[in-house]
């Protein structure tokens, strides 16, 4: 085994990968098997919950089921958050279109003072998981400016 103090190039996990810092550059050196390597399969992947969508809708009236999320194809959308904003006190409620069961309550109706503004956040984690092919819908009481933007990720 190399002296770590003396060598200036530390690997990690030499099967599928190799990952390297060199302490002469200060850097770090990532290098993939080529292809054909069977350690080149499904050595990398990203999880889906680390690469969110967004859908955001900005209105300036009253909003009555008004979709905002429809997920791809056979996907189920993972919600993780939720942020509401709103000039005037307003209201916001979201619903799911409900395929098999009708229609679903996500966030009841949450009330916002005026100028105010909610969150609702889960991290890394989910709010709520839909059906295949549900949708997210938003209803709001005021016919003022106010905007919504839903974060998550779909997977089928």
């Amino acid at each position: 085994m190399p002296d770590m103090l003396t060598d200036p190039l530390i690997r990690y996990d030499l099967k599928s990968q190799e990952l390297a810092y060199n302490n002469a550059t200060d850097r770090m050196k990532v290098e993939f098997p080529a292809a054909g390597d069977p350690a080149s399969s499904g050595v990398i992947g990203v999880r889906p919950e680390l690469d969110s969508i967004t859908k955001t809708g900005e209105y300036a009236a009253i909003q009555n089921r008004t979709v905002l999320w429809i997920p791809a194809a056979g996907s189920r959308i993972h919600l993780q958050g939720v942020m509401f904003s709103s000039s005037s006190s307003n209201s916001l409620k979201v619903e799911s279109s409900g395929v098999i069961y009708g229609i679903n309550t996500v966030i009841p109706i949450s009330y916002i003072p005026a100028s105010g503004g909610a969150v609702v956040d889960a991290g890394i984690g989910q709010i709520w998981k839909g059906n295949s092919d549900e949708s997210l819908y938003i209803t709001t009481t005021m016919p003022t400016p106010h905007s919504v933007l839903l974060w998550g990720y779909e997977k089928a």
